[in-house]
């Protein structure tokens, strides 16, 4: 079928479709590739704003590169239980168990957060707006403390093991929510409650 296909004997229209499938994969792949740099970038670019505008870096969940660029080396030198509740991506209990995802930094809205900044990026292959978002977890202030209250982070081999977060002093209340024996989930501040129409903190 190969030799068919490049043949020199080989009739005219065949070779002209074989030629532009080609030329179309190769488009696709550029295209793809571009897409996904700049998307990368903006990310990258998100996650140094969220950072410069006091986030912690051990409370921002901006992706696997960033994470595992600005946090692996630490979970190296102090093995710890994840401080990400269950339920995050794979890799913040692998690459970042230090960070507690309180700020993420993801390409679209997500349940129980709310919307910080939108940012717009480019894309050739995308028909719709791509937008990137920095979240804050529900009870979460914004702007970050500039003390953050610390969270209780309990040694483990290996720091892949997900660890709660306490919110509740009494062990088992709250269960029924999701939370476990950590309790209820904090009250919502005056903050988790965005304005009608608003899609959250700043666009």
């Amino acid at each position: 079928m190969r030799r068919w296909l490049l043949s020199a004997e080989t009739p005219w229209l065949p070779r002209a479709l074989h030629g532009w499938g080609w030329a179309a994969l190769a488009v696709f792949a550029v295209a793809g590739t571009r897409d996904y740099l700049v998307y990368m970038r903006a990310v990258w670019s998100l996650g140094e704003e969220a950072v410069a505008r006091g986030v912690p870096l051990d409370r921002l969940d901006a992706g696997s590169g960033w994470d595992g660029y600005h946090l692996y080396e630490r979970g190296l030198e102090t093995p710890i239980r994840s401080r990400t509740p269950k339920g995050g991506p794979w890799w913040v209990y692998f690459y970042a168990p230090a960070t507690d995802s309180a700020y993420v930094v993801s390409g679209r809205p997500l349940r129980n957060h709310f919307v910080v900044a939108r940012r717009p990026y480019s894309s050739w292959l995308q028909t719709k707006p791509t937008n990137l978002y920095l979240l804050r977890r529900f009870g979460e202030p914004w702007p970050p403390r500039a003390e953050p209250k610390a969270i209780v982070v309990r040694p483990g081999p290996g720091g892949l093991v997900t660890a709660g977060t306490p919110v509740a002093e009494q062990e088992g209340q709250g269960a029924e929510n999701g939370w476990g024996r950590w309790g209820t989930p904090p009250s919502p501040t005056p903050d988790d409650r965005p304005a009608a129409g608003s899609a959250g903190d700043d666009e």
